[in-house]
């Protein structure tokens, strides 16, 4: 008879371990692939939490300017939770028209988010899942190659009751699009006017060989159309040393270089990557 209240004993502990087990599953963060993306399959938090997702509009934002993102740029992503609970939850990521991943996903505080799926998208850890009704999540993203066009973030947040269950949790989907940023200006090549290292880092030589006894206005602009620095070269005087502009002020991404003299004029675009 002991041997059988044991027995049911040690099979009542199984169970209460089983099903607080599924209630704490993924306290350190998401599976994967479960922001409700298309590239995701549009897969979200409800795949492994019972209910039916809400959609909340404006819980995502950042640093990106209006006018769109620079390629190669780093910005940071913030995810703002708002609910009637203590304990939140999240997955994000950035993808492409068509669900292909987007940019590269960085973390800045390893306590409390987590790179999952591949490195494709953003989580949880155990140490940032609590809140006092609204929850805060913050990482950067390194914008994508030129050419990328439209981005949109994703996310997914579960909202939990701390029931040690999957019931009564209420998950919310989110979203921000952003456009790449679009100059204005047409690139026109000059075979003349050579820009190196490509990319630049901490200075960019400008060689100017092709042109002969010229004064040269050599003039960088922001991708937003902002004058950044300017100087004028007479080619006689012209040496690597005098060419070389520094850029190690400059933040990373595309940038525009007009070239002028009196007899022509063309832009070049060169990047700055670190």
């Amino acid at each position: 008879m002991k041997q059988f209240y044991t027995t049911i004993f040690i099979a009542a502990m199984a169970g209460i371990l089983l099903l607080f087990t599924a209630g704490i599953k993924y306290t350190g963060g998401s599976p994967g692939a479960r922001t409700g993306s298309p590239g995701d399959n549009n897969q979200n938090c409800t795949q492994c939490h019972s209910g039916t997702p809400q959609n909340a509009e404006n819980w995502i934002s950042s640093n990106i300017p209006a006018s769109g993102y620079v390629p190669g740029s780093t910005y940071t992503i913030t995810l703002s939770a708002a609910h009637d609970s203590q304990k939140f939850g999240f997955e994000a990521t950035a993808e492409r028209v068509g669900g292909q991943k987007a940019g590269e996903l960085v973390i800045t505080n390893a306590a409390e988010t987590k790179l999952v799926n591949n490195n494709d998208a953003v989580t949880h850890t155990s140490g940032g899942t609590s809140g006092s009704n609204s929850r805060t999540w913050s990482f950067d993203w390194t914008a994508p190659a030129e050419g990328s066009g439209p981005v949109t973030f994703y996310a997914a947040v579960n909202a939990t009751n701390s029931n040690s269950g999957t019931s009564g949790d209420v998950v919310y989907l989110t979203q921000m699009a952003v456009e790449e940023v679009n100059t204005g200006i047409i690139e026109s090549g000059d075979p003349s006017a050579t820009l190196y290292p490509v990319p630049a880092n901490q200075y960019l030589n400008v060689d100017l060989s092709g042109f002969n006894n010229q004064m040269i206005n050599i003039s960088v602009y922001a991708s937003n159309g902002s004058k950044l620095m300017e100087r004028n070269i007479m080619q006689n005087e012209v040496s690597v040393q005098t060419n070389r502009l520094m850029v190690d002020n400059l933040e990373q991404g595309y940038y525009l270089m007009k070239i002028a003299s009196d007899e022509t004029e063309f832009i070049k675009k060169f990047l700055i990557s670190r």
